[in-house]
């Protein structure tokens, strides 16, 4: 297994959902990948599975069978060397944390010439206004069953918020620049 210093942001937060579950099931965190409010994480079973497998390998998790299950589920818990991992991977901010995160729409404006039309340059923003609305508006809704009092799932939560909030401003000048001239 790598050292933390090279493991994947993928399997450190693996790891770090497993302690903060606790002891859970493979299941359970793909279902929380599939529900979080970032497109970055993969909650397919070919990444969470082999992720699991290599943590549990460094020793960093732990899989235990659960004798009422008849379907063999075990549950993955964090060892006290997965802990410090997480500890250590805390005390590590490098720079790069700092740069703006993955953003598909804005990934595709750099390619935004290959459609001709003005109009159909138009059509992709809108649909990209559409889509962040919707996401603000579920994150909303999130953010108002939490309660005051979620800690840091609520202020993860509102970070999304904001983030996407700072979208849809990008995306009103985006809209502005095509309502002047073709982009591209």
């Amino acid at each position: 297994m790598k050292s933390r210093k090279t493991m994947t942001e993928l399997e450190l937060c693996v790891l770090g959902s497993i302690w903060l579950r606790g002891p859970c099931s493979a299941y359970v965190l793909r279902r929380e990948f599939a529900e979080s409010s970032s497109s970055y994480w993969s909650s397919s079973a070919g990444s969470i599975y082999p992720v699991i497998e290599r943590l549990k390998r460094a020793g960093l998790v732990t899989l235990a069978a659960d004798p009422a299950d008849r379907r063999g589920t075990r549950a993955v818990a964090a060892t006290e060397k997965g802990r410090r991992a997480l500890v250590a991977w805390f005390a590590d901010l490098p720079a790069w944390t700092g740069k703006a995160t993955l953003d598909p729409i804005r990934t595709r404006l750099n390619f935004i010439a290959v459609l001709k039309s003005r109009s159909d340059q138009r059509r992709f923003v809108e649909r990209a206004q559409e889509n962040t609305r919707a996401e603000i508006a579920s994150l909303r809704s999130s953010l108002g069953a939490l309660g005051q009092d979620a800690g840091a799932e609520r202020l993860t939560t509102l970070g999304a918020l904001y983030e996407l909030e700072g979208r849809m401003k990008w995306l009103k000048a985006v809209r502005n620049a095509l309502s002047h001239r073709r982009i591209g």
